[in-house]
């Protein structure tokens, strides 16, 4: 959230810009792993689209991380029927922060497109 309001064009006073300053060092950015580096024709619609997707696909990779840990633990342990779903915790609740971190993105990516910035070349 920090990061979004020292984005902002408003003219914070100086203790607050310093105080972002220090606070970025903890800003996870994805555009630094930009796909229009890696693929130059990526378009903004695939972007969006990857962009939304994320959640889905977070849910999908711990649902299967889920799942392999389970036959894994029913196949080659000989631990009782009540240890089998110990790591459903954790699975949880890292699967909630990583939620929240995708859903800055997501409304981010969601709200560019009604962006009132001025564009540079403006906008028709």
């Amino acid at each position: 959230m920090l990061a979004l309001f020292s984005n902002a064009r408003i003219r914070w006073p100086p203790v607050l810009e310093r105080f972002f300053q220090i606070l970025s060092a903890f800003n996870l950015n994805v555009e630094l792993a930009a796909p229009e580096c890696i693929q130059p024709d990526v378009t903004y619609e695939q972007k969006f689209a990857a962009t939304v997707l994320l959640p889905i696909v977070v849910v999908l990779l711990f649902l299967a991380l889920y799942v392999f840990r389970l036959v894994y633990k029913m196949c080659c342990t000989t631990k009782s029927k009540e240890h089998l779903h110990a790591h459903a915790p954790q699975l949880i609740s890292s699967l909630i922060i990583l939620s929240r971190v995708c859903y800055l993105f997501v409304t981010q990516a969601a709200l560019s497109t009604v962006s009132c910035l001025q564009t540079s070349p403006p906008d028709p």
